[in-house]
């Protein structure tokens, strides 16, 4: 048998070179730089998606409590430029201090386009029907092409396309 000579054992442990640990680090770093692009394109998608569910979500609540005779009345929903609001009653008071108001993020409500050009809708008892119908659009801040739009059918139930 022949004996190795110890010196020659260190250099086939199986360090790095400097080439290799550069060559992973640019790999690293290319990958990291395709994840972050990649997640801001989707969470700049993902605020007019989750806007658009804050507005039909108040819609929809508003809907049950009208039906479930909550505090026997009525509910409806006001639509601000940033804000949807929640209320109680036949009218909207932006004063009252039961109102239940939500921020959009990132987004804006471009349009109201309801019947009569009102910004408020009043779910009637019993029934659920809409005072008035149309569309709400909700766009992105960012990026104006991206833009949700909810339908509020005369039924009171509504849909985002």
């Amino acid at each position: 048998m022949a004996l190795l000579n110890p010196s020659k054992r260190v250099l086939a442990c199986g360090a790095f070179t400097l080439i290799e640990v550069l060559i992973v680090v640019a790999i690293v770093g290319i990958l990291a730089a395709i994840s972050v692009n990649g997640f801001g394109a989707f969470a700049t998608r993902s605020g007019a998606d989750a806007s658009a569910r804050v507005v039909l979500s108040a819609l929809e609540e508003a809907r049950a409590r009208t039906l479930s005779a909550e505090g026997g009345t009525s509910y409806g929903v006001h639509f601000g430029s940033t804000t949807v609001t929640v209320f109680a009653g036949e009218t909207y008071d932006a004063g009252d201090t039961s109102n239940e108001v939500r921020t959009l993020r990132r987004a804006e409500i471009s349009s109201v386009s309801l019947t009569g050009g009102a910004n408020t809708i009043v779910f009637a008892r019993l029934i659920g029907t809409a005072s008035a119908t149309g569309t709400v659009t909700v766009v992105q801040s960012v990026d104006a092409t991206l833009s949700r739009t909810i339908t509020i059918h005369e039924s009171g139930l509504s849909d985002v396309q």
